[in-house]
């Protein structure tokens, strides 16, 4: 392999990788999946819905309360079919996705899985 082959190969070796990590591999490190939770409603008051017995993603997390916020674009389902959020009642055990985790979570979502 001649000298002045390898400076070029080597310049846009690099100049690839770098860009790699600067725009492609740093897109999935900013991007957030939505956090699902699955929990049976405690209560469902205006803007708020307190679940319990809640199940995380990591197994190591212990079950808890958690507060979830909700506005006029959350959708509520029961099983497959959209109702109005009177329909969902304290009891159900449902799947809440989030916007946000912490104490910030908005749902995007509520879908009931078993009814009472």
């Amino acid at each position: 392999m001649h000298p002045r082959n390898f400076l070029p190969r080597f310049f846009l070796t690099a100049v690839l990788l770098a860009f790699f990590f600067a725009f492609g591999a740093a897109a999935p490190l900013h991007a957030q999946d939505p956090e699902v939770l699955k929990g049976t409603i405690k209560s469902l008051d205006p803007g708020v819905i307190i679940l319990k017995d809640v199940n995380f993603k990591d197994e190591s997390l212990q079950r808890k309360d958690v507060k979830v916020l909700w506005d006029k674009e959350t959708a509520f389902y029961y099983g497959g079919t959209r109702v109005p959020k009177e329909e969902v009642v304290p009891g159900y055990l449902v799947l809440v996705k989030c916007a946000q985790a912490g104490s910030e979570r908005k749902a995007l979502s509520v879908r009931v899985i078993k009814g009472k």
